[in-house]
């Protein structure tokens, strides 16, 4: 084992990380993300002493699809790229050979159910930071206890072959729906054209993408007004509506009545069960 780099990122806005490809393995820990990580393989010249170059061809193509405490490794020589649909994305990626591990030579993702390879992860960052005597061998001993742990506790995922990218963006609707989601970028992370990603979506569920987030949101709404005191204004911003004309447009559509009407019969004692 031997630790060759860290990369300690921040995304602040959805970014596209272009193909490339390492001389050695790259893991990489996703925080907090919510995006696609297409690969497969290519050819690139790399420069001496340089452990990254940047391509624009993937060939026989799969992807990962990664989320928060999720940890994707790549071996070498696989071209990959990410695509970050939500922001900020916080991700620690270390770079190591590891001619000793026996590890898989197809790319894998694993998930960090209790968290322990994130605190593996922060450990080998401080120890990078302070950079203390014989602070490379510290890291490579934290890489091999993490990857040991790993493959012993984690099933790990071929996504290319189990992923449901509908299922995918549902989970993701159902955590985001009160934010802007764009249904372009949605349907890229599920690697299909807009209009397909609609005929999919509206097959699984019944219902349109548009209309999906629009019931989730009047849901939300109708949650708010019975269980909290806030001002309809400020439900109405809360669920996804920057205009309130529309939340009461939308609202009344889906219910039959205004939110203040909607708000009212509930609050009544003889409200209807």
């Amino acid at each position: 084992m031997k630790f060759q780099f860290i990369h300690i990122n921040t995304y602040h806005k959805p970014i596209h990380v272009n193909a490339h490809v390492h001389k050695v393995y790259e893991l990489v820990y996703y925080i907090s993300a919510q995006g696609v990580s297409r690969y497969g393989h290519g050819s690139a010249s790399f420069e001496d002493g340089h452990f990254i170059a940047y391509t624009n061809h993937i060939s026989d193509e799969k992807a990962l699809y990664f989320s928060n405490n999720t940890l994707v490794l790549i071996p070498p020589g696989i071209v990959h790229d990410e695509q970050h649909i939500i922001a900020p994305c916080n991700l620690i990626a270390l770079g190591f050979d590891a001619e000793d591990f026996p590890l898989d030579q197809n790319a894998q993702m694993f998930k960090d159910y209790n968290l322990s390879a994130l605190r593996t992860m922060e450990k080998i960052a401080e120890e990078y930071k302070t950079r203390n005597f014989m602070y490379h061998k510290i890291i490579e001993s934290l890489i091999t206890k993490l990857l040991v742990t790993l493959y012993r506790t984690q099933k790990m995922h071929t996504q290319a072959e189990q992923f449901d990218p509908i299922a995918y963006t549902l989970t993701y609707i159902d955590e985001y729906f009160t934010t802007n989601i764009d249904i372009e970028n949605l349907a890229a992370s599920a690697n299909y054209s807009v209009s397909r990603f609609r005929e999919l979506f509206k097959e699984h569920t019944g219902l349109s993408p548009k209309a999906y987030i629009l019931n989730k949101r009047i849901d939300y709404a109708r949650q708010l007004l019975i269980g909290t005191d806030l001002g309809i204004g400020e439900i109405a911003s809360l669920v996804g509506f920057t205009d309130y004309p529309q939340f009461n447009k939308f609202f009344n559509h889906r219910t039959g009545m205004a939110p203040k009407e909607y708000r009212n019969m509930h609050d009544s004692p003889h409200a209807l069960q």
